[in-house]
């Protein structure tokens, strides 16, 4: 919670030091003046860049570039075809974004989405070249279990995905972005860890002020109506997550704990990648958690069935994907 309420102090102190943002982050600080943890006694969280702390890369010419629903079903599927998996790819008009169901081994793309190589680079590192991949090298690998995942798995696949993401993204970006914890901060507030319990309405009211925020200090040119639409919308989305299979809200501090894992999972799985420099091939034998790794040796699993490809950090992906672009 300490490291999401930080990279709030680090939000809250750039809008500070501009006029346009100022007001926004002095009624945001405000109402944190009662939390046990006030966001502003903390050390703001060292980004390294403005940038950074937004989770937005500073884009290279890379991600200009733009293709469309069919070039990149196409490229997914040679991927799969590398790979050895045997999945299908659909494309869904319903769809806002891309997402993969490991048990129908499905890849869903939105039917009227032009993607950049970027967006690609993500899907592929965090989607196929993680989540896919550690289902489909458990289903190949002598003890089936790995593929539907063992106890406790949840917390290192997540944090996994996210490690390998912050790599993927180097390949499009001057530097790492950083993972925002949004989902750790509205879960310490839903569930009053560090105040008392926010309630549905006030935690959809806080993130969208939270948003409204960030999104002024990324700069993306939208106008003011964009920004709060945008927001709303997200901040909306959030509340809905963090109150999942709560059926009345009318009793604060009641609210699923979920998206802890991704941080908590991101610490441990980053922790263990510095340790041990074979350490990523162990984890992607299936869906395992750090715990198991040590009884899975005792067996004989320690490298995964397939070879991880490692494509998403292909500096020369564009060429790749341009094999499969739409004809003129």
């Amino acid at each position: 919670m300490e490291l999401a309420l930080r990279q709030l102090t680090s939000l809250l102190q750039r809008g500070l030091r501009r006029d346009d943002t100022r007001d926004v982050s002095e009624q945001i600080i405000q109402q944190t003046r009662h939390w046990i943890i006030e966001p502003m006694n903390l050390e703001p969280l060292d980004t390294g860049s403005e940038q950074e702390i937004e989770g937005q890369p500073s884009f290279t010419q890379e991600t200009q570039k733009l293709f469309s629903p069919d070039t990149v079903q196409r490229f997914f599927a040679d991927v799969l075809r590398q790979y050895q998996f045997p999945w299908t790819i659909t494309q869904d008009p319903a769809a806002g974004h891309a997402r993969v169901s490991l048990s129908r081994r499905q890849l869903t793309l939105p039917e009227d989405t032009w993607m950049s190589v970027s967006k690609i680079r993500e899907l592929l590192g965090h989607e196929i070249e993680t989540h896919a991949f550690r289902a489909s090298a458990g289903e190949k690998s002598s003890l089936a279990l790995l593929s539907i995942g063992l106890q406790g798995f949840l917390d290192t696949e997540e944090g996994l995905a996210i490690s390998y993401a912050q790599e993927v993204a180097q390949q499009s970006s001057a530097s790492k972005p950083n993972k925002t914890w949004i989902g750790t901060l509205a879960t310490g507030l839903a569930s009053g860890v560090i105040c008392e319990p926010f309630t549905f309405t006030r935690l959809l009211m806080f993130l969208e002020s939270v948003n409204v925020l960030r999104s002024l200090l990324a700069g993306r040119g939208l106008t003011v109506a964009e920004i709060r639409e945008d927001a709303r919308k997200n901040a909306q989305s959030r509340c809905l997550r963090t109150w999942r299979g709560v059926t009345h809200l009318v009793h604060p501090g009641i609210c699923s704990t979920k998206d802890t894992v991704y941080l908590r999972g991101f610490l441990a799985v980053s922790q263990a990648l510095m340790e041990e420099d074979a350490m990523f091939e162990r984890l992607m034998v299936g869906s395992v958690g750090l715990n198991h790794l040590d009884d899975l040796t005792e067996v004989g699993i320690v490298k995964p069935a397939v070879v991880h490809r490692r494509l998403a950090t292909d500096p020369e992906l564009e060429s790749y994907i341009m094999r499969f672009a739409d004809e003129a």
